[in-house]
């Protein structure tokens, strides 16, 4: 099975790099290394419909993965439409902050085949057994989240599925929830405890990042400053001879 993991991001910069994707790609991939082949696609809001479209196609895959935001709605679903449309037995998946917040306006879309809400890795990798299987039934459309294990999930920049020499910038996820419910934020969504990625695989990816001159990161940790000492100190600190933003 050929399965794409889509990412509509905004314009071409530093910042379109799909690591939502990714982060999910990843641990679908470790668990079906021989069944699946993943693949990430980057499309842009600035390019046609036609030319994302095409872009989605190529290859015939027989599964899409969209990764759904604020900006990206309305193109997403005009795309699928469009896909479905024309190939209506691709399998369609939604997952991201729009699908986790309004399921029930996804799940109103009949060109959507599975709607995933929360943080997508541990559901991901259920759902694809279930397609591989053909065990799921077609009504069964939305598949809720499972927080995952961070410890247990594999980096994408170090397994090799993001290829960093494609990208001017790269984005570096350190931590995700939060203890605070703020009405506009969707990172306490289903747990308000603070989990941090292990400091050996943050080390690998920051050094990776260096080896590979990467001279943008863009940290994503909305509580950043909420522990200011979240790990022990170490006698081999971080490489620290990166600029960055």
């Amino acid at each position: 099975m050929r399965v794409h993991f889509v990412s509509l991001h905004i314009e071409q910069s530093s910042r379109s790099l799909p690591l939502g994707a990714a982060k999910v790609a990843s641990a679908v991939q470790e668990h079906f290394a021989d069944t699946l082949q993943i693949h990430l696609i980057d499309c842009f809001l600035t390019d046609q419909t036609s030319v994302n479209r095409a872009k989605i196609l190529d290859g015939n895959p027989d599964c899409l993965g969209f990764s759904v935001y604020l900006w990206n709605t309305q193109e997403s679903i005009t795309l699928i439409r469009s896909i479905k449309k024309a190939h209506p037995h691709c399998c369609i998946v939604v997952g991201g902050p729009q699908p986790t917040g309004l399921p029930e306006f996804f799940s109103a879309i009949p060109e959507i085949d599975y709607i995933i809400t929360g943080e997508a890795e541990a559901s991901a990798i259920g759902l694809f057994q279930s397609l591989v299987d053909d065990s799921l039934p077609r009504s069964e459309r939305l598949i809720p989240g499972r927080l995952p294990i961070l410890r247990e999930l594999p980096s994408p920049y170090l397994t090799g599925l993001i290829d960093l020499k494609k990208y001017t910038g790269a984005l570096w996820e350190l931590s995700r929830g939060c203890p605070y419910r703020c009405a506009f934020c969707f990172e306490s969504r289903g747990t308000s405890s603070i989990r941090r990625f292990p400091p050996e695989i943050i080390r690998q990816e920051l050094e990776l990042f260096q080896s590979s001159g990467v001279r943008e990161i863009l940290v994503l940790d909305p509580t950043f400053n909420f522990n200011l000492n979240p790990y022990k100190p170490s006698s081999n600190p971080l490489p620290h001879k990166m600029e960055c933003i």
